[in-house]
């Protein structure tokens, strides 16, 4: 309470339990009505006063992140809680937006924090995108076509040291395809 304040005031916010002091604290959510009494006994009442709940700080955000690949050079961080209408999301602690999707991130360090309708703001989570992964060279080869005797075969010569397939999908670490049939 601010006014009226001196030694000949006293306070209540249930217009029974009086005290000197003029701040309340600790207070419920909830209706109060204040009224003020001097020495005399007479006393005022200000009205109600609403105290509102307090306000809820988001959870820290959980995330999915999509790192770029060989044929993607940026990634992609997914919030996935908390999520829903009242929320904003930012990856650098200033832009918020309603999306929680944040595309197209160029390699770096990210700070996602969740923000709630009431202006409050979560605790932060870091994440980095790496950078995308260097492509192979074309591979090299030797091929040996097939005789009347023998079925040919593919050996890779370069680039040394990774995995190779023929077909887009069974990877080996071995340089040599051998006893294959014609085809491409």
């Amino acid at each position: 309470i601010s006014a009226p304040v001196g030694a000949e005031y006293t306070y209540s916010v249930d217009g029974t339990t009086f005290q000197a002091s003029p701040t309340f604290s600790g207070l419920a959510p909830g209706t109060y009505t204040v009224t003020t009494q001097n020495t005399d006994g007479c006393t005022s009442v200000t009205g109600n006063i609403t105290v509102n709940p307090a306000v809820i700080v988001p959870d820290v955000a959980t995330v999915t992140v999509t790192q770029p690949d060989c044929t993607t050079a940026t990634g992609t961080i997914v919030v996935t809680s908390p999520v829903g209408a009242g929320y904003t999301y930012s990856v650098d602690g200033t832009t918020f937006q309603s999306s929680a999707t944040f595309a197209n991130l160029a390699p770096g360090s990210y700070t996602v924090t969740t923000e709630s309708a009431d202006g409050c703001t979560s605790a932060t989570t870091s994440i980095t995108i790496n950078v995308a992964p260097a492509t192979p060279d074309v591979a090299t080869v030797t091929v040996t076509q097939p005789t009347c005797t023998t079925p040919g075969s593919i050996e890779v010569t370069a680039p040394a040291g990774l995995e190779y397939s023929i077909n887009g999908t069974t990877f080996q670490t071995g340089t040599t395809f051998a006893n294959l049939s014609p085809g491409n």
